[in-house]
């Protein structure tokens, strides 16, 4: 700018009155290189010294705003966040570039790309009106209205808020107002009233299956208790799941001279559960358990042999991995941690000798394999 300042002042100031001005080139009547001098008027201005200050104030305006633009978009990539968009969704609903429109239109900080963070996006027809679905890696959020068009709308503000939570509605562009005196003037239409807001739908689950356990502390050796599991889920606004389980398991023990033992076990389950959803296939329980049933203790090769049962109770807790491995049908993967509320002490009599006391913590590992009827 002083350049700019001091070229202008240079231009415009009045020059003495006996100044000259050379200008070089070829005079009539004189050979080469004759230099000409002749007399300058005051305060002449050219119309190229106007030109090029003019110029040079527009290069200047456009360099300071090309260099905030520059600023401006590499601030906004750095607050952005790459999303990969898995969109299911019947014909009839909006498209996914619609989708991705509606998402943008809340917020600028969303990247579509084939990288990041994937979220899956499904939509279905239900009996009265459609459900839809956003699963992502820090959760999943369901919702059900009378049309697509709201679930998709409803579905684009979920997913704005978790990648921007100042995220919102887009503005509604104003009607113009009328002019004052002008007759005939038809009057702006009604802006039509904002939809309902969508309640999330909660949706409830049931799955059933065999399980396989490896358990201690419910006889003198690890037993592999078979029964089987079901569970109940609820997802919506909060997930969670109840579980009910059976298992049988049944073992032997042989002591010394000899002797031997044999124990069996029956014991149901109940665990209530929050559900933690991991990725897009994969979630997990985490629960409280408490499992009652009763332990059978007989003695073999012995003189008099005896049968005795006892009442056991335990409570703990069960984190259990699913996996869905094909439509409907998961694996899960589990461990389980118990304190025993009932201890007991199993001896031989004739001479007196301990077989078996239950210890006071236990634990041990389950898998199992449901199938999601609903």
């Amino acid at each position: 700018m002083e350049s700019r300042r001091s070229n202008d002042q240079k231009s415009f100031n009045r020059a003495p009155p006996d100044s000259k001005r050379a200008v070089c080139g070829r005079s009539e009547g004189q050979g080469d290189g004759v230099v000409n001098v002749q007399p300058r008027a005051d305060n002449v201005v050219t119309p190229m010294d106007l030109l090029t200050a003019r110029w040079r104030t527009l290069a200047v305006a456009c360099g300071l705003l090309v260099a905030g633009t520059f600023a401006s978009v590499n601030a906004s990539a750095d607050e952005a966040e790459s999303v990969r968009l898995n969109y299911i969704a019947p014909s009839v609903c909006p498209s996914r570039s619609a989708f991705i429109a509606a998402v943008d239109a809340r917020t600028d900080k969303a990247r579509f790309e084939q990288h990041g963070r994937t979220v899956t996006v499904q939509m279905t027809k239900a009996d009265e009106g459609y459900t839809g679905e956003l699963l992502s890696e820090v959760g999943e959020r369901r919702f059900k209205g009378a049309s697509c068009a709201e679930v998709s709308d409803a579905l684009a503000l979920a997913l704005a808020l978790s990648i921007d939570p100042e995220a919102s509605e887009p503005l509604a562009k104003s009607a113009p107002a009328p002019v004052a005196g002008l007759a005939g003037t038809p009057a702006p239409a009604p802006i039509p009233a904002a939809p309902a807001p969508l309640t999330e739908s909660i949706r409830f689950g049931l799955s059933i299956g065999p399980r396989l356990a490896l358990m201690s502390g419910t006889a003198p050796v690890t037993t592999l208790p078979l029964g089987g599991v079901a569970r109940l889920s609820v997802a919506g606004p909060f997930a969670g799941a109840v579980r009910l389980g059976a298992e049988y398991s049944r073992t032997g023990w042989i002591g010394p001279n000899s002797r031997s033992a044999e124990f069996s076990l029956f014991a149901g389950d109940i665990s209530p559960c929050i559900v933690l959803s991991v990725a897009t296939q994969i979630a997990v329980d985490a629960c409280a358990q408490l499992q009652v049933g009763s332990v059978r203790a007989e003695g073999l090769d012995v003189p008099v042999p005896a049968v005795k049962r006892r009442f056991s109770a335990r409570l703990g807790s069960l984190l259990a991995v699913r996996i869905a491995v094909v439509e409907r049908l998961d694996l899960e993967l589990g461990w389980r941690f118990a304190f025993q509320l009932v201890r007991d002490e199993f001896i031989f009599e004739q001479p007196e000798r301990s077989v078996f006391a239950t210890p006071t913590f236990s634990g041990g590992g389950m898998a199992a394999l449901t199938v999601r009827l609903f």
